[in-house]
């Protein structure tokens, strides 16, 4: 039997892994309680409104061929707006746009007359997209380890090839312009995007995990509570208070829970930085990213936000996004604003010199860096404590979702889809 002041669960950390796992344990009548230290739940998925504009704090999107957050998340009430299938390529000579033969077979005349590739890399790119449409998640999951990098050329494919369009694509996805990651990340995530299209939430990415926290009792959130230190079933808060529960979650980002655990091996995270303008005109006539391919400069891509979801400007203006690359030890870098528009004029070859400085935002622990992948999902670290998150699974927003779902699975007695299993 419980005590008064006690509950089954206590849930450290109201991110995405955390919020899924608080609605399983609902949806099954246990008692829960989240303690969030922030003053709303969200975790690294977050947004601000600043003068109008909607700024995720470092550029992020949804793919709607994520699978591991349904049944409680409705991509229909996020209300996305979407990026093309595609990307423009600002190469050293001109920019030209390289959009999906296989989701717009209209558009196949036109990449043929304008594509910065030659045929072999084409068809390349074709047959990947093809040979990874046809497998399973669980075979892509299966395969034979290496870095991306290792795995793109072994498949044959140039460096000229690659540094045209999957190292400043790709690079981006993963924060890492070597593609030193996991080649089964590359492959899953390959294929999500080959699936399913990016898009950005009418409210902005924090609306994601405010979609699943307003489906949870108010009363069993509590924000602005930051765990100082956890003692076997004992969670103690800054300022005194305490919580008790028979298990314990841990549901923070490495870093944070390296940090609370006392843990003393360095966990390493890959940082991002991004720049927000504002501006009257948009210059490109597609939604869609403008991938630094010149292998110069610091930028590694730009895009606006407010042509894939014009909630994000108000009406008549547009939100530039400016995304820049890590340096040689994986630090951001910090740029001064006004001294980056020169580079967009320089590399990009567009007139910034209108453009307005919004904010700036540095993501210290962007996304974790593992040296294998997928994880186990979750971690039993001492009895009755628990531990989920990405760093478990994989990078990525499904990453998290899955945690939740696999900690879930094995606590609950649910099958793999989150449902009761019989």
């Amino acid at each position: 039997m419980l005590k008064s002041n006690e509950v089954e669960f206590l849930i450290v950390g109201g991110g995405l892994s955390g919020l899924l796992l608080a609605l399983h344990l609902q949806a099954r009548g246990r008692s829960f309680l989240l303690l969030e230290s922030a003053s709303m739940p969200g975790g690294r998925v977050s947004s601000e409104q600043f003068r109008g504009y909607t700024l995720d704090r470092g550029f992020q999107v949804m793919l709607d061929s994520y699978d591991q957050g349904l049944p409680y998340l409705s991509l229909a009430e996020l209300g996305l707006g979407y990026f093309d299938s595609g990307a423009y390529l600002q190469g050293p000579q001109e920019r030209a746009y390289v959009g999906d033969p296989l989701k717009n077979p209209a558009s196949i005349p036109d990449i043929l007359a304008h594509y910065p590739f030659s045929m072999r890399e084409m068809w390349q790119l074709l047959w990947l997209t093809l040979s990874l449409w046809r497998r399973s998640d669980a075979s892509i999951w299966g395969d034979p380890e290496s870095s991306t990098r290792a795995y793109l050329d072994n498949r044959g494919f140039d460096k000229a090839g690659l540094d045209r369009f999957l190292q400043p694509f790709f690079g981006g996805v993963f924060l890492d312009d070597n593609l030193e990651v996991s080649s089964r990340l590359f492959c899953f995530l390959y294929k999500r995007f080959a699936l399913g299209r990016a898009g950005l939430p009418r409210d902005g990415m924090s609306a994601i995990p405010a979609q699943l926290a307003k489906q949870i009792d108010p009363g069993s959130i509590l924000c602005s509570q930051r765990v100082e230190s956890i003692h076997g079933q004992e969670a103690r808060v800054v300022g005194g208070s305490s919580f008790h529960a028979r298990e314990m979650v841990i549901a923070l980002d490495k870093p944070s829970a390296s940090q609370l655990l006392g843990w003393t091996e360095p966990s390493k995270s890959r940082e991002t930085r991004v720049y927000y303008y504002e501006t009257d005109a948009c210059p490109l006539s597609r939604p869609a990213l403008c991938l630094n391919a010149t292998g110069k400069g610091t930028i590694r891509h730009i895009s606006f936000p407010s042509s894939a979801q014009p909630s994000y400007a108000p009406v008549g203006r547009h939100l530039v996004s400016v995304t820049t690359k890590n340096q040689a030890d994986g630090k951001a870098s910090q740029l001064d604003p006004d001294c980056l528009l020169n580079e967009v004029g320089e590399i990009f070859r567009l007139d910034a010199q209108h453009w307005s400085f919004l904010r700036s935002y540095h993501v210290s622990h962007g996304l974790p860096v593992m040296p294998s992948m997928p994880g186990p999902g979750f971690l039993h670290h001492a009895d009755h404590t628990w531990l989920v998150g990405d760093y478990l699974t994989y990078p990525s927003i499904n990453g998290a979702f899955e945690s939740a779902n696999k900690l879930a699975n094995h606590l609950l007695g649910l099958s793999p889809c989150g449902v009761e299993a019989s």
